[in-house]
């Protein structure tokens, strides 16, 4: 397996599960849910008494796929506590989220870009949002839920059945969490082959909110990755994903848009959505990029800091 190789702008190398949480997450080796619902509320008891700071993270050995699918359906079975799946093989990994201070920025970013979508006249019927869809890789051996997912319409479900991959996702998660985060993002980069085409990252903790935008680097992108060549990215307007399939094995994802948010200052607005790559889509009259500016920001935080 090749070693993920990171800086603070990119990434390359193969998914790891644990990748920036190895000496947070507790392990356990599966028993019953009841003890895992047990760990769950320990956790998010945890987290809400240090102000959403620490582990949110179990990792679990020895699932079944029959556990693995009642963990996916029944999303009351952690006492009430919210929380994300994630498996690979028998290994599962749950995160746990803190509440609704964590809910509500991504519902918060959600309604943005659908009300922007909406006033160009988009009909609801192609901004649909799939929440925490349960996506499987393309060996079925390995699934993902995220927080958000974006289906425009020709990617969405038919008859209940997931037919394609999102444009965006989005993942957050308390700041300890942010490389897990990052690693998160190459999953759906690496299991979709660049069909997803966005995803935004939101770490939080009690003093200040991070937004990232990740991307893949054009499949034409020279090797080895200078930060000369990313600084040229950034300043490309707009600056559009590849619009085409990339294999994982060949894939290099950067952080293409950081906005930290904090009690007195908005740094890195506005964070722009490209409408192509969003909707599938080249736009139409009146279609446009989604700025989401410092104001949104702002009031983004009104629920957190």
């Amino acid at each position: 397996m090749s070693p993920t190789r990171r800086n603070e702008s990119f990434l390359t190398g193969e998914y790891g599960l644990t990748a920036g949480i190895e000496s947070l997450c507790i392990t356990r080796t599966f028993t019953r849910i009841s003890n895992l619902a047990r760990d769950a509320t320990m956790i998010f008891d945890s987290l809400n008494a240090n102000d959403f700071s620490g582990n949110q993270w179990i990792l679990v050995l020895g699932l079944s796929q029959k556990t693995i699918d009642k963990l996916d359906r029944e999303n009351d079975c952690m006492n009430g506590v919210c929380f994300r799946l994630e498996w690979d093989g028998t290994t599962g990994l749950i995160k746990v989220m803190p509440g609704a201070g964590h809910e509500m920025p991504i519902n918060d970013f959600t309604f943005v870009v659908f009300g922007a979508l909406s006033a160009m006249g988009l009909d609801w019927r192609d901004i649909r949002w799939g929440g925490a869809t349960r996506y499987r890789s393309p060996l079925g051996n390995k699934g993902k839920e995220g927080d958000q997912i974006l289906l425009p319409r020709n990617r969405q479900p038919v008859q209940g059945q997931i037919q394609d991959w999102p444009t965006l996702v989005i993942e957050t998660g308390v700041s300890e969490s942010l490389r897990k985060l990052q690693e998160d993002a190459k999953w759906w980069f690496n299991n979709s082959s660049g069909r997803v085409r966005i995803v935004i990252l939101i770490s939080l903790k009690r003093t200040m909110m991070l937004f990232q935008k990740w991307q893949l680097m054009p499949p034409n992108a020279p090797k080895p990755i200078t930060r000369q060549y990313i600084s040229l990215l950034h300043q490309q307007s707009p600056n559009i994903p590849p619009l085409v399939n990339q294999p994982a094995t060949t894939q290099t994802l950067y952080m293409d848009q950081e906005v930290t948010v904090t009690p007195h200052a908005v740094i890195g607005a506005p964070m722009v959505l490209h409408f192509q790559a969003l909707m599938d889509r080249a736009p139409g009259l009146n279609e446009t990029d989604i700025p989401i500016t410092a104001q949104h920001f702002r009031y983004f935080a009104e629920t957190w800091l």
